[in-house]
């Protein structure tokens, strides 16, 4: 394959799997948002200090996944693959963290536009 058949490859690669993480992320974040309109936020914060800092920092491996694949996508980076390695354990990590939390049925359910992205990554990987 080209270059420029690879970057357009992987560009229109990195635009499906941004898509497929947004519709997780949305998910994700409506459920967060249930739990703590119907809970007390000052008790929530101080009962699970911990779920509150790693609610945090799955938001965090979200941007971290969405900057890679922006990057991909302009073209910008050296090593795609690199990026692509970056944005695919950032986007594994809620997925585990999703499938922990609610359980392996609900979780996948839950998690399944992230399942699809990291099957984007994989394929993206794989250079097939």
């Amino acid at each position: 394959m080209t270059e420029t058949a690879a970057t357009s490859r992987d560009a229109r690669l990195a635009r499906w799997a941004a898509s497929a993480l947004a519709g997780s992320l949305v998910l994700v974040v409506v459920a967060l948002a249930t739990i703590v309109a119907v809970s007390d936020l000052p008790t929530l914060l101080r009962e699970h200090p911990l779920g509150t800092a790693s609610a945090a920092l799955l938001l965090g491996c979200y941007i971290a996944s969405f900057v890679c694949l922006n990057k991909i996508q302009k073209g910008s980076a050296r090593s795609d693959d690199l990026l692509w390695t970056v944005s695919f354990l950032s986007a594994a990590a809620p997925l585990i963290a999703l499938i922990h939390w609610l359980g392996p049925m609900v979780g996948s359910i839950v998690g399944l536009p992230e399942i699809i992205a990291l099957v984007i990554h994989v394929v993206a990987l794989a250079d097939v």
